[in-house]
């Protein structure tokens, strides 16, 4: 009978774990409120005013008169234009990419192209 009364003892302390767990669930649900409520900001932010929804890429120079035209003429307002320069690197310390290529000692990592 002594054994059985050990049992129901132990079965009746109170777990100090769930306590713990219960602290840090409820500080990750508080988190992830304080993130929710952060990207929501940010998105009306980015929303309002001036901000541009639509964003063209790779225009050609000789392409830029007749995407503004034909903006213009669908109401669309241009915010600005914005020029990129596409530039390659010819070496790093005065070593080449096809020296790279040819060199057997280094690994060829299929996620770095040269």
């Amino acid at each position: 009978m002594a054994a059985g009364i050990g049992q129901f003892i132990q079965t009746e302390q109170p777990n100090h774990y769930s306590d713990l767990f219960h602290c840090l669930g409820t500080a990750f649900i508080c988190t992830l409120f304080s993130i929710q409520s952060i990207l929501l900001n940010r998105v009306n932010l980015s929303a309002s005013g001036n901000q541009p929804n639509t964003v063209l890429f790779d225009i050609q120079s000789a392409q830029k008169d007749k995407v503004l035209s034909l903006a213009k003429q669908n109401g669309l307002p241009v915010n600005g234009t914005v020029p990129i320069v596409n530039m390659r690197l010819e070496s790093i310390n005065n070593i080449t990419a096809e020296t790279l290529a040819k060199d057997s000692t280094i690994e060829n990592d299929s996620s770095f192209k040269l």
